[in-house]
């Protein structure tokens, strides 16, 4: 059968899946997955449902009644549908693993069924950044630089993980009603700089992808991700797609941002971008939180010699300070007429004429206030196991003292989003800025991996196996 001749089959309106949720209409396909706009019919609310479904490798088809199920083409195809659809499932536990990360979206659910698998994701109501410039025409600097900033924050904690994202564009980073981004499609992340996996999936959007994710054995890294945020940046601020850069390594006529008066953002800013840009993987910042400082702050906000001056400062504040209570000391000692040996000074008189040698105040910094003058104070913290997660984390919120926050994901019995333990326990006596670690439940462990059917196995064929899947 002829592939191309056989049009993709959407799941029809009012699907219900799980028992649970129910299908509305398409928002979209891509290469492995269709995501619909959907209605989860226990909560009561709208949700995102991405299908996974590889088009090089499956159909419904459209000859055969055979319902909902996902069909493979030929048999050959099933190693890969299995190894894709293992990617699939890791898209939902990085999600799950980043769901309380603003700019990212959440995931809610993820189950088997019609041969294949779902993701449950909140609903984002927005458009993509594509349709918006589009529409729009191209962002202000101070528009761009407002709504990309949590962006950055949250792709920096996704490289401190060791993950890269691989496909960010203005088609995957969403503008909401309430002019926030949010970064979605987390199907091609991968561990940075992993030394054990010589080669890496091609993934590319022409125009915003880096060199390096055009070859299978390119060493792609968090300066991969560093490159197509830049070349989005390049794009809201231009409504231009940026040359794509494989044709940069001939020829790299890309037209810099300091060309641009229209822009208005300062020259060096500019110049951030454009070397995020840069076609040589070396030649860009290496990391997020580089870009951030070059691209907010004029200088660093500390600069390293202030930082050494002020070291220096508290050194010395903190040794003078000791002479001088120790000074004070002997002297308190002499009035009363006692000397470090225990006996009779003659000498008190002259002593206590001459007053301690005083010290000029110090202006304030941090290092000139001694560690031990702060109290440190503690907190009692509340019982949150048992609770749902969302409400968990609101009880925690009201304490007055900073401290981390630490979700860790697993499978159990207990509801799905259910906090199972706590660590440290409750009524624990916690100092500021310490680690607060919970533990929330998956929900039960699915059993089994859906395994499809090829498009030559018959309706009842297809019954079977579905039975046997859900057993």
């Amino acid at each position: 059968m002829n592939r191309e001749t056989i049009q993709t089959k959407y799941l029809p309106e009012n699907t219900i899946l799980n028992e649970r949720y129910r299908i509305h209409s398409v928002i979209g396909q891509g290469s492995f997955g269709i995501t619909y706009h959907g209605f989860d019919t226990l909560l009561e609310q709208t949700v995102a449902i991405k299908e996974f479904f590889p088009k090089r490798h499956v159909h419904r088809n459209i000859f055969e009644d055979t319902g909902n199920l996902v069909l493979l083409y030929d048999d050959e195809d099933e190693r890969d549908f299995s190894k894709t659809l293992d990617k699939f499932l890791n898209e939902a536990r990085l999600l799950s693993q980043f769901k309380d990360i603003d700019s990212i979206v959440s995931v809610q659910d993820f189950f088997y069924g019609n041969n294949t698998a779902y993701i449950v994701m909140e609903y984002i109501d927005g458009i993509s950044l594509k349709e918006y410039v589009n529409q729009n025409g191209a962002m202000s600097g101070e528009q761009m630089l407002s709504l990309f900033r949590p962006v950055l924050d949250a792709l920096s904690k996704i490289h401190q993980e060791g993950l890269i994202h691989r496909d960010i564009s203005p088609d995957n980073i969403l503008l909401t009603k309430e002019q926030s981004l949010v970064l979605i499609d987390f199907g091609s992340v991968r561990e940075a700089n992993n030394e054990s996996e010589k080669t890496m999936t091609i993934v590319f959007k022409r125009g915003f992808s880096p060199e390096e994710q055009y070859r299978n054995k390119g060493r792609q890294g968090v300066y991969s991700d560093v490159y197509a945020l830049c070349a989005t940046m390049y794009f809201c601020l231009t409504a231009r797609i940026p040359d794509e850069a494989l044709e940069r390594i001939f020829s790299d006529d890309i037209i810099p941002l300091t060309s641009m008066p229209q822009v208005k953002l300062s020259n060096r800013q500019k110049r951030v971008i454009m070397k995020g840009i840069s076609v040589r993987a070396k030649a860009r910042y290496q990391n997020i939180e580089d870009l951030k400082q070059a691209l907010f702050f004029k200088k660093s906000p500390v600069p390293s010699k202030l930082l050494f001056l002020l070291g220096v400062t508290g050194i010395l504040a903190v040794f003078l300070r000791e002479r001088n209570r120790t000074e004070n000391t002997n002297s308190e000692l002499v009035q009363t007429g006692i000397s470090s040996g225990g006996s009779i000074s003659d000498d008190r008189h002259s002593v206590v004429s001459t007053p301690a040698r005083s010290v000029s105040p110090v202006s304030l910094t941090a290092a000139s206030v001694s560690p031990t003058s702060v109290s440190v104070k503690t907190f009692s913290l509340p019982n949150v196991t048992g609770l749902k997660y969302s409400r968990a984390k609101r009880k925690l919120s009201k304490k007055p003292y900073y401290f981390k926050l630490k979700v860790v994901y697993r499978y159990d019995d207990q509801a799905a989003g259910t906090v199972i333990k706590q660590k440290p326990g409750a009524d624990a006596k916690l100092k500021p800025k310490s680690t607060v670690t919970l533990t929330v439940s998956r929900g039960i462990k699915p059993t089994a991996t859906p395994k499809p059917v090829s498009r030559s196995a018959t309706k009842k064929d297809s019954d079977s196996d579905l039975d046997a899947m859900i057993h």
